[in-house]
């Protein structure tokens, strides 16, 4: 009798990402805040004002031409952003700051739209386009990241089937805009499998649980969503008029904009976790604010799981305090939370590949 995979959250943040080539958050403020700073037409007499970006430039021109917002109050909500986002812990907590500041919001999802799909574009999961032959994944280009151990993971000594039975025991929470994961997934599973259909591969990859507490730019093409209509978008995809670049901005969310579904979802994402075999924080930087969306409450039972975390970069004194801080949430002995400051995401998923294994 086959026995079931042991349950496993993956919790990823943008440091995994980055090892793709994505912005970490520290980038991303900084993108945001060079794109969001105003130029002047005349810099001697201070003209008239505009973004250096013209995507979004054009998207806010399009807002103002619905109607749906004034220029000058979008280039007035600009100009705050890149003045004061570098001073915030993250994105999110900046996002937080500001709750109610509609133009804010907009401003600041639109540039987070346009350096997300800028980076899919440049990334090392962008397609390649062989002569003659439909798009592909360039391996070469990924062996050295976490992305190609966690394949090994749900394929070790498995078929179709097995494989989307792994899945099927693991939930993914990605506090990232983009969609390397699902993506990435997709396309390893479909060339290493090229019998498959499209359908069969995305039935596979849809075994598992993805979830964005923040949103992302988009749904990818091939993914269904019978429950709910989205943007689709390609990852990689060139964004074309304003309307692209608005639509989504669109599906970009802040910490206090929860929908009935959201809350749902969230609910299900803690349930999970709270019954987990293993918890696996993947260039996850363990801001309060989302530490608190993982955790609503505390386990009453000891539990026997594991923690892994990847904590490249911290400081020890950051070290100790998250690691008691995990024991905590999640009611573990502090000896089973693995996370140091020399782990990287590739690094962690190397040195744990038994402890983590699927089989």
């Amino acid at each position: 009798m086959t026995r079931s995979p042991r349950k496993a959250v993956f919790v990823i943040g943008a440091g995994a990402s980055h090892e793709a080539g994505l912005p970490t958050g520290d980038k991303l403020k900084a993108g945001i805040h060079e794109r969001l700073a105003i130029r002047y037409e005349d810099e001697e007499r201070r003209g008239t004002r505009r973004l250096s970006d013209r995507q979004i430039y054009g998207a806010l021109v399009e807002l103002h031409r619905r109607r749906v917002f004034e220029l000058e109050k979008l280039l007035d909500a600009s100009e705050r952003i890149s003045d004061g986002i570098l001073q915030s812990a993250s994105i999110d907590n900046y996002l937080n700051s500001q709750a109610g500041e509609a133009e804010i919001e907009i401003c600041a999802k639109l540039t987070i739209a346009r350096l997300i799909s800028e980076a899919e574009q440049s990334s090392r999961l962008a397609l390649t386009r062989p002569r003659n032959r439909t798009p592909l994944l360039d391996i070469s280009r990924i062996t050295e990241t976490w992305f190609q151990r966690l394949f090994f993971l749900i394929n070790e000594d498995s078929g179709p089937d097995g494989v989307a039975r792994r899945l099927e025991s693991m939930t993914f929470v990605i506090f990232n805009y983009d969609r390397c994961v699902e993506h990435y997934l997709y396309h390893a599973i479909k060339q290493f499998f090229p019998t498959l259909t499209t359908q069969n591969v995305a039935e596979i990859v849809g075994s598992a649980r993805f979830h964005h507490p923040y949103g992302s730019i988009g749904e990818l093409p091939w993914r269904t969503q019978p429950q709910h209509q989205r943007q689709r978008f390609d990852f990689g995809g060139e964004l074309g008029p304003p309307d692209t670049l608005i639509a989504l901005a669109k599906e970009v969310r802040t910490f206090g904009e929860t929908t009935a579904q959201d809350a749902a979802e969230l609910n299900q994402v803690r349930a999970v976790i709270r019954e987990a075999d293993h918890l696996v924080f993947l260039g996850f930087a363990f801001h309060r604010l989302n530490m608190r969306l993982l955790f609503d409450e505390v386990p009453k039972d000891l539990r026997r799981g594991g923690i892994y975390a990847s904590g490249w970069g911290l400081p020890d004194p950051a070290v100790i305090a998250i690691r008691e801080e995990l024991a905590n949430c999640w009611s573990v002995q502090p000896p089973n939370v693995n996370l140091d400051s020399k782990s990287t995401s590739l690094k962690l998923l190397t040195d744990y590949e038994r402890q983590l294994s699927m089989r």
